[in-house]
């Protein structure tokens, strides 16, 4: 479904946030020496601090399912996205055509070449790419960072499991706003609350505040994988979205590693972190202001 499945997104990156920022706590919590048994023996015990060994996973298994069964298009398996029913089943219409306005229109879906030459896709991409080395710098080092503030280290560790909860609840609700054609200004609002997150941890009153750093960081998470994910095949159509957003997340990824790098220098050369804070809370107003003036070319 194309226009009406944003809520769903919501939904399962939702559930994907809360098993993503549970691990830090679990991890947290486990054993100095610790052996798994996955499946077949033998196991793996591996030496240091909390760490686990997993032997023979088995990928063949957990995978040849997906492979098999799962399709990237509706029509292949007999439906329609959107609610369109075949000419002959459309429910209440005696004359049976299928509606003009519901049907796909390929010729105006773009190729990647396309994309990649307006400046939508550009200003779309610097959202993800701030959003991606801005919030894993961030989660990075959320322990030392809230450590600054007298927050301690399983109460930090804790917030992530709020920022999830906050996010799968965000994340629906941005669901809904981008099915009636807001993607850019959620987007946008992501942007600001990124920022506002970034200003409570440089200028943060009280360790109490860490709950609205959570809660602002959660709204944001939610509102990116969801929104985030929808407007690629709003503006560009679905038969280039393999490419487009494979050259989107290859930008993401990378942007993504280099996230926590300028919180560690700015931290071993000034003994704080605020030098690379400040320009972390710039990235997001410039990516959101940016972001308000993508149109979309369809």
């Amino acid at each position: 479904d194309d226009r009406r499945d944003r809520p769903f997104y919501g939904s399962i990156f939702g559930n994907g946030d809360v098993l993503v920022e549970a691990f830090p706590f679990v991890h947290d919590h486990l054993p100095d020496r610790l052996v798994i048994f996955v499946l077949d023996p033998p196991a793996v015990a591996l030496e240091g601090p909390r760490d686990v060994g997993l032997f023979h996973i088995p990928e063949v298994g957990l995978v040849l399912p997906a492979l098999l069964l799962v399709r990237d298009r509706p029509e292949p398996l007999g439906l329609l996205s959107d609610g369109r029913w075949e000419d002959s089943q459309v429910p209440g219409q005696s004359d049976p055509t299928l509606s003009s306005s519901l049907a796909d229109s390929p010729e105006l879906d773009l190729t990647v070449g396309q994309a990649i030459r307006l400046s939508s896709f550009w200003k779309l991409l610097a959202v993800w790419c701030t959003t991606s080395m801005v919030g894993t710098g961030l989660i990075f080092h959320q322990v030392s960072l809230l450590a600054t503030h007298d927050v301690a280290r399983e109460d930090a560790l804790l917030l992530l499991g709020m920022q999830a909860l906050v996010g799968t609840g965000s994340g629906v609700l941005a669901g809904f706003l981008t099915d009636m054609g807001f993607e850019r200004f959620l987007l946008a609002a992501s942007m600001l609350f990124l920022s506002v997150a970034i200003g409570l941890m440089l200028w943060m009153p009280d360790p109490l505040w860490a709950l609205a750093y959570a809660g602002l960081m959660g709204l944001q998470g939610g509102i990116i994988r969801t929104a985030g994910t929808a407007v690629w095949i709003n503006y560009y159509g679905r038969t280039s979205q393999g490419a487009i957003r494979g050259v989107a997340m290859a930008a993401a990824v990378v942007a993504a590693a280099c996230g926590p790098l300028p919180l560690a220098l700015s931290w071993d050369w000034t003994g704080s972190y605020s030098v690379s804070l400040i320009v972390f809370g710039a990235l997001p107003l410039l990516a959101g202001v940016g972001v308000l003036t993508a149109r979309s070319p369809r």
